[in-house]
């Protein structure tokens, strides 16, 4: 289906049978949910309709909820995140997975799972060596899902703000723009360093943050 609809991207996203169809005005948008409608038909692909949601302003895609120039993780799908438990077994790289679909909502997110992602570096045993530091770790990752603020879309006629932060292991960023006494935030980045790139002094692995 992504295949199928690839020269829509300008206005249509498509994984597998879901597909969010987005434009600026109801005048265009009638125009792109036709011509989707009618690709659809030329390809012999059926349509759902008690499956499909039309003119709204706001929709849940691929566990997101996006419009109103924003989009946000699903509560419903970080609240499964946050009752799981503590995973000590070779679990926690299912549970790393989940976490990680989400990171780009999460300030430091590569700096808050390093404990984490540390224990599975190697083969995972069956019992990992799990203590008060990787609970700590757990319990943080969790609640900065649930708290996790939205993301805003990019205004073309606003200025830009780089915000960038370096640990000895970690480096971050976040990019946001200023509207009247508000800054929204539009994407964070984080990753860890290479061992190499440990050794960089301070403002210079907060310069590559902003790289």
């Amino acid at each position: 289906m992504n295949k199928a609809l690839s020269c829509y991207r300008e206005f249509a996203r498509a994984y597998i049978d879901d597909i969010a169809i987005f434009s600026k005005n109801w005048e265009d948008h009638l125009f792109h949910l036709d011509t989707i409608l009618t690709k659809l038909s030329e390809l012999n692909f059926t349509v759902n309709l008690k499956k499909c949601a039309f003119g709204k302003t706001q929709i849940k895609y691929l566990g997101h909820i996006i419009g109103l120039g924003k989009h946000e993780a699903d509560p419903e799908k970080t609240a499964v995140i946050n009752n799981l438990p503590v995973p000590k077994t070779k679990k926690l790289r299912s549970v790393l997975g989940l976490c990680n679909y989400y990171r780009k909502y999460i300030p430091k997110y590569s700096e808050l799972v390093h404990p984490l992602t540390e224990l599975t570096k190697k083969r995972v045993p069956d019992s990992i060596p799990w203590t008060e530091k990787h609970d700590s770790s757990f319990h943080l990752l969790k609640k900065a899902l649930v708290e996790a603020l939205s993301l805003y879309s990019l205004v073309p006629d606003k200025p830009y703000t780089i915000h960038s932060d370096a640990s000895q292991i970690d480096i971050a960023a976040c990019l946001s723009q200023k509207c009247g006494d508000k800054c929204y935030p539009i994407a964070y980045a984080s990753q860890k360093l290479s061992k190499t790139l440990q050794s960089w002094s301070t403002i210079e692995r907060e310069a590559f943050a902003i790289v």
